[in-house]
């Protein structure tokens, strides 16, 4: 049921792409912003931790980015973030990524 359960909240929020002018050799193809939760066992956050660590293998990078607050500013700094690191496909989770995902996707 979990397996089911991220797999449809992952087919559902939205993704987004971060491009970058260059490639850097040593970007990570794959990022997650959480909130301060973070990827701790047994949470949501923690079951598309592990999706994305299975999808990319050790074919690709991949990295985590946590917001220090559970505010618009603490969530904006980790999409920045990623989009800094050069990350190629950022993920998210939860209904209140949503709007960090609308200002992240704007700018």
């Amino acid at each position: 049921m979990k397996k089911k359960m991220v797999s449809l909240v992952l087919a559902a929020v939205m993704t987004l792409t971060m491009g970058a002018c260059g490639k850097k050799e040593d970007a990570p193809r794959y990022g997650l912003v959480t909130n301060t939760e973070g990827i701790s066992t047994e949470s949501l956050n923690a079951e598309a931790w592990a999706s994305i660590q299975e999808a990319a293998g050790s074919e690709y990078l991949y990295k985590y980015y946590t917001a220090e607050e559970d505010t618009d500013k603490g969530v904006d700094e980790q999409f920045d973030a990623a989009a800094d690191d050069g990350t190629e496909l950022v993920f998210a989770c939860g209904t209140d990524m949503e709007s960090a995902i609308f200002r992240a996707q704007r700018s």
